[in-house]
């Protein structure tokens, strides 16, 4: 009777033995499911009333990607920031954008561009931007949609647009005796011809750009 029942707790304790080992076997399925889980399933949304202000950069000349403008040292590309303003504006969790600007302006036609994209930004949410060192030209041209921009006492600021100025010969010219001909299909044709004086239709013209 003995021997039976110790053959008999043998069995129970093999049997304890096997039930530990599937019940262990079947946290482990558990465990790594829900590890799998962790990474597929999407979190929940953030509370309504929750978001984030988007913070974008615009460092060096402003230019596109394929401009020569880009060979000369660090460039603010256009293409990569009106990129990352449109995501900004398609999110709806970015309640805002703060511009933090360090750039001497560059090429009139990025610094249009990215002007009219951060003036629709500003149009359905707050823009508000910082001035580090430089805001000039088109970099404050791009600044102006902001609701405040904000910069300290050394930074430069503005600057918008360009100035020419024309050098004429034609006293020095009449005095030498040399006379230029110039033969021309339009008015403008010769526009800021160095060989005479400007007519003041010439300087309408340049008063307008």
């Amino acid at each position: 009777m003995g021997l039976v029942k110790c053959v008999r707790g043998l069995r129970s304790l093999k049997l304890s033995e096997r039930q530990l080992i599937a019940l262990s076997l079947i946290l482990v399925l558990i465990a790594s499911l829900l590890v799998v889980l962790s990474f597929t399933v999407h979190l929940p949304a953030p509370a309504v009333g929750e978001g984030y202000v988007a913070l974008i950069e615009i460092e060096g000349v402003v230019s596109y990607a394929s401009s020569p403008l880009s060979l000369f040292g660090s460039t603010a590309r256009v293409d990569d920031i009106i990129e990352l303003i449109d995501e900004a504006l398609e999110d709806e969790y970015a309640k805002a954008l703060v511009l933090c600007v360090n750039s001497p302006g560059g090429s009139a036609a990025a610094s249009e561009a990215l002007y009219l994209k951060v003036r629709e930004f500003a149009d359905s949410k707050p823009v508000v931007v910082f001035i580090r060192e430089f805001g000039t030209s088109g970099a404050y041209m791009a600044s102006l949609p902001a609701r405040k921009i904000v910069a300290a006492n050394s930074s430069i600021v503005g600057s918008i647009g360009v100035y020419m100025m024309v050098v004429t010969y034609a006293g020095l010219l009449e005095k030498l005796g040399v006379k230029v001909y110039v033969f021309k299909s339009g008015e403008l044709k010769d526009l800021g011809s160095p060989f005479r004086s400007l007519t003041e239709t010439e300087k309408r013209v340049y008063g307008r750009w």
